[in-house]
């Protein structure tokens, strides 16, 4: 029996993504956890017990979060809400009564045991689960709802120019380290970030190796770059990292949730709301099956040049563009 109470706020504005059923069924094992959806999509799903929706248009969120400052906010998309994460706890505490921890995570994902990584004791002991916006949780008391707008902090962002203004700050997570993550540390709040629990997956690679191999500690470095042909199988709520080593075996872990940071994702014999499935490089959801070496090796190659990587960097570019001319 856990003993603290979770709340997932996931504010989505247009049409979730082509594998939305399988993050649901991935969702519906973690019985402990609720996930609370406000979005405008109203495409029927098979939502659990512990996934509820509420609808609303975004404009209805907008004007809620403008009644709570006394400036003008800049909220003129959806993806800008990234940087109202940090204020999720007081726009929805009337939501939140109830719960122990509230935090907010990014759909483009696939969950694994949650409890088994994220602890009674660690929940105990932090003030803050987490340092990035894929997935957060905060303690849910008044100071914690709102450490955001502390400007006790030298160099980091006021939340009010944040909140302000149309350019993305990724006050969410560490902004340059003008984020949220030093004011809680600075603050003197605990706060828990151990990246080799869970796979985000890196932007500019073909295969599906992680940003581990580039922020993780010396030895995780080391061991991350050694990996090949990595895929990874979702099982009934339990999610592995497969891949072979440096000396040509077959070696897997197990991972809180693997990221992968709005890849388009195709699906090859994977039923809606399947509870059992496996993701590999060519961004694809293939049916379940044991996985050897000969699976891997046939299934997991890495190619040199990721062809989405550089759309989305040309993307970048003009959103970059349209923020520095507004």
């Amino acid at each position: 029996m856990n003993k603290y109470k979770i709340a997932l706020l996931v504010p989505y504005f247009g049409k979730f993504n082509n594998y939305f059923d399988l993050w649901i069924s991935s969702c519906k094992f973690n019985k402990s956890i609720d996930w609370i959806i406000i979005t405008d999509d109203k495409q029927e799903y098979k939502f659990p017990n512990n996934v509820y929706v509420k609808y609303c248009e975004f404009e209805e969120l907008k004007n809620r979060i403008q009644d709570l400052y006394g400036f003008k906010i800049s909220l003129d998309n959806p993806y800008k809400l990234c940087d109202f994460r940090v204020a999720y706890g007081e726009i929805f505490r009337d939501i939140l009564l109830d719960y122990d921890y509230w935090g907010y995570c990014d759909t483009d994902l696939i969950w694994g045991d949650i409890r088994s990584f994220i602890t009674d004791d660690i929940l105990e002991e932090y003030d803050k689960i987490c340092d990035a916006g894929h997935f957060t949780l905060y303690k849910n008391n008044e100071l914690l709802k709102t450490i955001y707008k502390k400007e006790n902090i030298d160099n980091c962002y006021s939340y009010k120019k944040v909140l302000s203004n149309a350019k993305s700050f990724a006050f969410d997570e560490w902004g340059n380290n003008k984020g949220i993550n030093r004011i809680i540390l600075e603050n003197g709040f605990k706060l828990y970030y151990e990246n080799s629990i869970f796979a985000d997956i890196k932007v500019n690679t073909y295969g599906l190796r992680t940003t581990r191999e580039d922020y993780g500690k010396a030895l995780s470095i080391k061991n991350e770059k050694e990996k090949k042909y990595i895929a990874y199988q979702f099982i009934k709520g339990k999610l592995f990292q497969y891949y072979i080593n440096k000396n040509n075996e077959v070696e897997c872990n197990e991972e809180l949730y693997v990221h992968f940071q709005k890849r388009p994702m195709s699906r090859n014999r994977v039923d809606e709301y399947s509870d059992e499935f496996i993701m590999i490089p060519k961004n694809k959801f293939v049916e379940n099956k044991n996985i050897n070496r000969k699976f891997l090796i046939e299934n997991c190659k890495e190619k040199n040049i990721y062809f989405h990587y550089y759309k989305i960097r040309f993307n970048n570019l003009i959103i970059r563009s349209e923020e520095h001319t507004s």
